[in-house]
């Protein structure tokens, strides 16, 4: 599903955002350069190949024609799809539709990271010093440290991603 995407991304955006809010760009590690290839392989790849902006419509085909594109390839180069609204489509070349929505999702993926700046910075400590955590342990540090991330939201969380939604469609 989209939200499924969505959450792929934002996972992987999660590392190069944290890193940026803790440290400045000039102090990021090179591992951030994999998370930001990560995340953009699976917004393209939902884009064009799983109709992640579906409905959609490409239009302006353009064949190539040359040695390093195979015969009758076609490129598709502007998309009209869905954006959340339904009064409004938009028209603009794939790429870019890919682009903003990548954008949209590292900013939600930031903003997350400054709300919970403080769980964050507490969970990397004890991280650092025991090298993992146990599920109860990380619970207690979400009650005394979380801001908008709560034992309660977690569990409203988990009700909203029903396990068995593709199953129940099918019966």
């Amino acid at each position: 599903s989209r939200q499924d995407i969505d959450n792929d991304v934002m996972v992987s955006l999660g590392g190069y955002a944290a890193e940026h809010e803790f440290y400045n760009s000039s102090q990021c590690l090179l591992g951030s350069g994999s998370d930001l290839e990560a995340a953009w392989d699976s917004m393209s790849e939902a884009a064009y190949k799983l109709g992640y902006f579906d409905p959609v419509r490409f239009s302006n085909y353009e064949s190539l024609a040359g040695p390093d594109v195979a015969p009758g390839m076609d490129h598709r180069k502007d998309v009209y799809y869905y954006n959340g609204q339904e009064s409004i489509q938009q028209r603009m070349p794939i790429d870019d539709a890919v682009e903003r929505r990548f954008n949209d999702l590292l900013g939600k993926t930031k903003q997350i990271i400054r709300d919970e700046k403080e769980l964050i910075k507490e969970i990397a400590l004890e991280l650092g010093e025991r090298g993992s955590m146990k599920t109860e342990r990380f619970m207690e540090y979400v009650e005394k440290y979380g801001r908008k991330l709560t034992p309660e939201s977690m569990e409203e969380i988990k009700k909203a991603q029903d396990p068995e939604f593709y199953k129940n469609m099918l019966v």
